[in-house]
């Protein structure tokens, strides 16, 4: 499954004058949602695209599952992350204020 991460997305922080500045949760969490509205991701992927340490993306994960964001889905004994359509329109309407 070719990742279709797109172009224009970061790994780490802003675009601001080369300087990294601290994202808000929100900021993280509109990251997180960005890249699984392309792709199913594991945790450690999650983790390394969005650049959190593991146990930090865990608790993202869980926020955003609690707030029906996104969906687990299992594949081959191992568990995924998608977008849902509400995680996609929180995404889209982040993008259209930011």
């Amino acid at each position: 499954m070719a990742n279709l991460i797109p172009s224009n997305l970061y790994v780490y922080g802003h675009e601001r004058a080369g300087k990294r500045s601290r994202r808000t949760r929100l900021e993280i969490c509109a990251q997180i949602l960005e890249y699984l509205q392309f792709n199913l991701l594991r945790l450690s992927e999650i983790a390394f695209y969005v650049g959190l340490n593991y146990k930090a993306a865990k608790r993202y994960v869980e926020l955003l599952m609690k707030n029906n964001l996104i969906n687990a889905v299992k594949k081959n004994g191992k568990t995924y992350y998608v977008a849902t359509l509400s995680g996609r329109k929180f995404i889209k309407h982040f993008e259209e204020i930011n």
